[in-house]
């Protein structure tokens, strides 16, 4: 509700304003709305959100995975955004990337096939459309001066918001259960 919003602290409400304003600056002419950014607190509190078609469910789940990380940190949370399949994962990644990148954070995506990486890359050209900023799988390793392919363990160590299906976080989550009985 308006009265939420209103009684968020400064911080939070800065938050909000620099998402909208990466939104604007991408020439879609997009703005928040009132229910993006409602809907958006009611996720962090742990709550479920349902929304018609053309609401901005979209835009809400990324300003509530931007708030997350910006909130908690990096080393407290990391969001993970489910999708159906690695192309919407790959669309809704690239958009992502797009507007959040402008507020300096890292977006990765797991692609379930190939158990590939991808991460976000403000400064790559897409060879289709000429545009800058894409989703690669290779970077240049800046110790090493060489390519190299990013692998699904770079996106988890290294993205702010990670993209994926059901698959590639179950097995994930795998990983790291293995990982901690063996810590123990």
């Amino acid at each position: 509700t308006i009265e939420e919003i209103e009684e968020m602290s400064g911080e939070v409400n800065g938050l909000i304003a620099k998402y909208d304003e990466s939104l604007a600056d991408d020439g879609e002419k997009l703005r928040l709305r009132l229910s993006q950014i409602s809907g958006a607190l009611e996720l962090l509190k742990g709550r479920i959100v349902s929304m018609g078609t053309s609401a901005g469910k979209t835009i809400l789940i990324r300003l509530a995975a931007y708030l997350d990380v910006m909130e908690k940190g990096k080393d407290d949370v990391q969001p993970y955004v489910m999708v159906t399949d690695d192309y919407l994962g790959a669309e809704g990644a690239n958009e992502a990337g797009r507007h959040l990148s402008k507020l300096g954070k890292l977006i990765g995506l797991v692609l379930n096939e190939g158990n590939t990486g991808m991460l976000y890359d403000p400064e790559a050209i897409d060879q289709e459309t000429g545009k800058k900023g894409m989703l690669v799988t290779e970077r240049v390793n800046p110790a090493t001066g060489k390519s190299e392919e990013i692998t699904p363990e770079m996106v988890w160590n290294e993205a702010d918001i990670v993209y994926g299906t059901k698959a590639s976080f179950f097995f994930t989550l795998e990983r790291e259960t293995v990982r901690s009985y063996k810590g123990k």
